[in-house]
Formats: C-alpha cells, structure tokens, sequence
C-alpha cells in the first residue's frame, strides 16, 4: 500500500489577544457556519478545539494562493472559477447563510496546479438568516465588493451576488493601480 501524506492548515486565535466586545461570538459564528457547510468549493473545517485561552480550527489546506496571485486569467479559467464560486455561493444561500465578504482573497486555489480547485474562506462575517429572507442591517464587507444595498443598511443575500460582478471590476482598479 502507498501511503499518501495529508496536509492541514490550522487557524490558532488566543482569545485573551480578542479585546472587542462580540469578536469571540463572531468566532464562534464563523466556526459554527464552516460546520454547517458540505460543499466542494467551499474549505472544510476538519475540526475546531477550544484549550487554555486559545480556539484552533484545522482546516483543509489551501496552497495555491488566492486570485489575484493567478491574474489575469484566460475567458475559459474565469469561467471555470465563477462556475465553482457560484456553486458554492447557491450552496451558502440554499442553507440560509450569505457570506458578505466575497473578494479576490477569499477565494483560495486548493493547490499550485494549473488546473486547481478553488475553495470560498473566510467566514467571519456571515451569517445565518431566517426562512423569509435576508433583511440585513449591518453595513460589513471590504468596500470595493460591497453592495449598494449593504452600504444603505438594508439587504439580502443577494448582496453575494453583487460582490461575485465586482471580481472583475476589482481586478482592473488593482491592475491600474501597480
């Protein structure tokens, strides 16, 4: 038999370091989403432990760096990639979870390869809605991917939608601006 190594990553926050009120909760909300979401394009958290004042979360690993470590890209690689955030983003919203972060660093390339998966990180600022809908008030994100609604204070999870139109727009502006 062929033994095969398996890397993870692992994500180590000392909580006494947390000094603002709600970040421990916020932690706690992003592990509890990673949980809860079983998708291909989106990082698996493998397991999350709570010891002497630190949380640790080992994660799948994600080595290939994000997307704006790999642009431009080619019409058949974007498409490729939109079709993978796009599944994991109808994924999110089928579980009644909107991610509000959506950009190009939170989109992670699984390995080096060429032909790489890529994986949606970063969950610290979702959330879970109810049954009828997203209403949101809080005006969260990264400002060049956020929507109009979201910076009016009332939005739904549509607002993912926005930010995936604006992965070109926010490639150009940082093209223009090396």
């Amino acid at each position: 038999t062929s033994s095969r190594e398996i890397l993870y990553a692992m994500k180590t926050i000392r909580l006494n370091r947390i000094k603002m009120e709600g970040c421990v909760d916020e932690l706690r909300n992003e592990i509890a989403i990673m949980r809860d979401l079983d998708h291909p394009h989106i990082v698996r958290a493998i397991e999350t432990f709570e010891w002497k004042g630190e949380i640790s979360i080992v994660m799948e690993l994600c080595s290939g760096g994000d997307l704006y470590d790999r642009d431009p890209y080619t019409e058949a690689e974007a498409a490729r990639i939109i079709n993978s955030v796009l599944g994991a983003v109808a994924h999110m919203h089928s579980r009644n979870i909107i991610h509000r972060d959506l950009k190009f660093e939170n989109i992670l390339f699984v390995t080096t390869s060429s032909r790489s998966e890529v994986k949606v990180i970063d969950f610290g600022l979702s959330k879970v809605y109810g049954e009828d809908k997203a209403h949101l008030k809080d005006a969260v994100g990264t400002m060049y991917t956020m929507a109009p609604e979201v910076i009016m204070g009332d939005y739904s999870e549509m607002a993912d939608m926005w930010s995936i139109g604006k992965y070109r727009r926010a490639s150009e502006s940082r093209t223009r601006a090396k």
